[in-house]
């Protein structure tokens, strides 16, 4: 693969008469951010390619950056990889401790948006399935939309030995009913690993927590004015 990358690098630098080239590679789990450089004299300048022309090489990187993630003996989230014109090259795979920390602490940080939004799709999916919701329908009779049930609500979390007790309540024009809506799976996983990394990993920017209150507007939560919508608070719960 890399054999591969230094014939296409090399191509692209066949006008310039380059001393060695450089490329970077950063990854996290949500994204990828990719530089090369050639250095012509004592500055590196950045190579204008596409990075669809060298997505073979990147996709192969970020595949052995997934299979390495709970490795840490493998692990790693940046690749230098030095290139010189004769070809022969230099790697170095390691892992970047403060980029790993500034990453949870970005996913943290917008955990919340992602709680409104999980719960506002399912809630919709559960009303419908359990036929909760009053249907719109034009004047042929067909089917056009669901009438709104709620149009603000409460999502109530509190862990407790990693299980998750919650509660859902619904507002419309300030009538409120408690939901019985199940969780499902894949949001619990999320909500206790946010719990770990927060309340382990993060215990220099994050205070410990083990109930999240979300005032949900029935929209997007907005970014400048979160604390509104949004409190986590420690609780003494009693065995």
């Amino acid at each position: 693969m890399i054999d591969k990358f230094i014939s296409f690098l090399s191509n692209n630098l066949s006008d310039y008469d380059w001393k060695k080239a450089k490329c970077v590679l950063i990854f996290s789990e949500q994204s990828l951010n990719r530089n090369i450089y050639y250095l012509l004299s004592e500055e590196f300048i950045r190579l204008d390619v596409k990075p669809k022309e060298y997505k073979f090489f990147t996709n192969y990187n970020r595949e052995l950056y997934l299979e390495n993630l709970n490795d840490k003996s493998k692990r790693f989230n940046k690749l230098e990889l030095i290139i010189f014109p004769d070809g022969h090259y230099k790697e170095n795979y390691f892992w970047d401790e403060k980029k790993e920390i500034a990453d949870k602490l970005m996913a943290a940080e917008f955990f919340y948006q992602w709680t409104n939004d999980t719960l506002m799709n399912r809630i919709f999916e559960y009303e419908k399935d359990n036929e909760l919701l009053k249907p719109n329908y034009d004047e042929n009779g067909d089917l056009i939309d669901y009438q709104e049930s709620w149009d603000r609500g409460l999502f109530l979390f509190i862990i407790n030995n990693n299980i998750i007790s919650h509660k859902i309540t619904l507002y419309k024009n300030s009538i409120e009913r408690d939901l019985p809506m199940p969780l499902p799976p894949y949001f619990i996983k999320g909500l206790l690993e946010h719990q770990l990394v927060t309340n382990t990993e993060l215990t220099n920017e994050w205070k410990p927590w083990n109930r999240l209150l979300i005032n949900s507007p029935h929209n997007s939560i907005p970014y400048d004015k979160w604390q509104e919508y949004v409190e986590y608070s420690l609780e003494v719960i009693e065995e």
